[in-house]
């Protein structure tokens, strides 16, 4: 029983004592990996703040890695206080050392505006710059761009070359994308086994929107035998990530036994967790629920209140439902 609880949990204590030495004696490396031996706890007691003091260490000696993680901290205000701008500055430093990682994100941040102006031509350009280097997330955002039109022509067969590149590396993230591509016959002849296949394959590493995606499949019966029960699953498991759109379709499953037995006061709880979560469509059901009292107790006012969140995010349907029971 010993011998396998030291196999479960290894003794990493004398490798990062040699590590925290060298680390000491100012070496970048060492200083970078020691912080992410804090941050995920390896050998370590896991610390935030102690991971972000090494990576600075090594940031500041021009670290790229190093300069990635402490950027991340700033972006997402883990650690520290957010500070977007300062983030983005701590990205290019590392960006314009050729680190793909940083040059993928600091092209996210050109395509949202995070810290910096919105520029989809400056995101273009960093997603491109990964994207050769060989970094499947550059890949896929390029790809992106290319199948959206975003900071260069819309081109179809250049965003199928980039997706299979990363689909080549296993990126979950591409294999969705090309899944949809193939569902809908974008740039590829449409093939909805092949669309599956690739669902599969993102859902197998727990990528939320390909397992949403698959449960649409057997829902609909879209490359695959309709499948109630397989739907219903795949949905409770997107929502279990924590993926709104997946609540709003277990909520209508279990609205109408489809796939599990039928439960409408559950059902509205859980379009009350989307909808409190902003999602339009839950918003919209939520009313739907009140409005006829599906679930809940019949009340127009709150009826009213979750039908005009849900307009005011362009939801058509509620916006109907509004023109007809406004006096």
């Amino acid at each position: 029983m010993e011998s396998q609880e030291k196999k479960m949990h290894p003794d990493f204590s004398e490798e990062i004592s040699h590590l925290r030495s060298i680390a000491e004696s100012g070496d970048a490396d060492a200083q970078y990996l020691l912080g992410t031996s804090y941050d995920y706890g390896l050998g370590v007691q896991k610390d935030i703040m102690k991971a972000i003091e090494w990576w600075d260490k090594a940031a500041k000696q021009g670290h790229a890695a190093a300069l990635f993680s402490v950027a991340d901290c700033y972006l997402n205000g883990e650690g520290v206080a957010q500070d977007e701008a300062y983030g983005v500055k701590l990205l290019r430093c590392s960006a314009e050392q050729g680190y793909a990682p940083s040059q993928t994100q600091l092209g996210l941040c050109y395509e949202k505006g995070t810290g910096v102006e919105k520029d989809l031509n400056q995101a273009f350009k960093w997603f491109e710059l990964a994207a050769k280097d060989g970094f499947a997330m550059g890949q896929f955002n390029l790809a992106c761009c290319y199948l959206r039109g975003k900071g260069i022509g819309q081109n179809q067969s250049q965003a199928i070359y980039w997706l299979r590149k990363a689909v080549a590396q296993n990126n979950p993230e591409a294999q969705n994308m090309l899944g949809i591509c193939y569902e809908y016959g974008e740039g590829v002849e449409k093939n909805e086994k092949i669309a599956v296949a690739l669902y599969k394959l993102a859902a197998a590493q727990n990528l939320s929107d390909a397992i949403l995606q698959l449960g649409y499949c057997y829902k609909n019966g879209v490359g695959v035998e309709q499948d109630a029960t397989k739907a219903y699953e795949c949905f409770a498991k997107a929502a279990a990530n924590d993926y709104i759109p997946a609540y709003v379709e277990l909520a209508a499953c279990v609205s109408i036994g489809f796939g599990v037995q039928a439960d409408l006061a559950r059902s509205t709880e859980l379009f009350r967790y989307a909808a409190n979560r902003g999602d339009a469509i839950a918003q919209y059901n939520l009313g739907a629920a009140y409005l006829l009292g599906l679930g809940v107790e019949e009340d127009t006012i709150e009826a009213a209140k979750w039908f005009v969140k849900s307009a005011e995010q362009g939801y058509q349907d509620a916006i109907d439902v509004l023109r007809k029971i406004e006096p």
